[in-house]
């Protein structure tokens, strides 16, 4: 939550709209990775869950993306939290995963398009909650046939997971970059028009501080050197 003009607004979900550019930006090779308990990645069901979070335009949907195989349930969190195009949502998200939550949480479509007055509410938040546990008994119940990756800005967020601990024994990987460079990336990816992004840049490096503080909590357990190596090694190995 950040506070412009008196107000206090709310930010969660990551920095995109209808009809966004999913994937489609310049990045380079290597994309600069901390990560921790990376080893402990699909030793057991309570490990079978890589969480890959950072700014929006890191690189976090790009890592998710290499690291996909057959083997592999990638989830992007996105569609989960925000109203996008179809065609682009229906795209990156995993059908296993939401034949799962069809099953078991059926009325998890409504966390992205709540009835009006619903979102951050605690009805909201309970379903946003529950969402989450069904990520992690998807991901034990794929165990060991497959791995599960779950990507996303709201891994970050303080009011999403709150308790930071949480991943203190969790395999992790954080996408690094700045937040000028990240505002960029984002909004030339999501085809942001000159004149909105300089419109929208202090409201949007504003958040990405808030965010960024959060990410560094994540960073305190997380070592630079092994995650660049682990990215290369298990790229090269593909």
């Amino acid at each position: 939550m950040i506070t412009i003009n008196n107000q206090e607004e709310d930010y969660l979900a990551h920095v995109g709209v209808l009809g966004m550019h999913w994937n489609h930006h310049k990045s380079k090779n290597t994309i600069k990775t901390e990560t921790s308990n990376i080893d402990k990645w699909g030793t057991d069901k309570d490990h079978n869950i890589l969480y890959v979070t950072g700014l929006s335009g890191s690189g976090k949907s790009t890592l998710a993306k290499k690291l996909k195989d057959k083997n592999t349930n990638i989830i992007h969190l996105d569609p989960y939290f925000e109203k996008m195009d179809k065609n682009v949502s229906d795209n990156i998200q995993d059908k296993e995963f939401n034949s799962f939550l069809s099953k078991n949480f059926p009325d998890y479509k409504s966390i992205a398009n709540p009835k009006d007055g619903e979102r951050h509410s605690k009805q909201w938040w309970d379903k946003v909650d529950n969402l989450m546990n069904q990520t992690e008994k998807f991901a034990a119940n794929q165990y060991p046939k497959k791995k599960v990756v779950i990507e996303g800005v709201q891994l970050s967020d303080n009011t999403t997971y709150p308790n930071k601990d949480f991943f203190k024994d969790k395999p992790l990987a954080i996408t690094k970059t700045n937040a000028a460079k990240s505002y960029l990336r984002a909004a030339r990816r999501d085809g942001k028009s000159l004149t909105t992004m300089t419109k929208e840049a202090k409201l949007f490096m504003q958040w990405y501080g808030n965010m960024n503080n959060s990410i560094s909590k994540l960073s305190k357990t997380a070592d630079t050197k092994k995650g660049k190596d682990w990215v290369n090694k298990y790229l090269a190995s593909k």
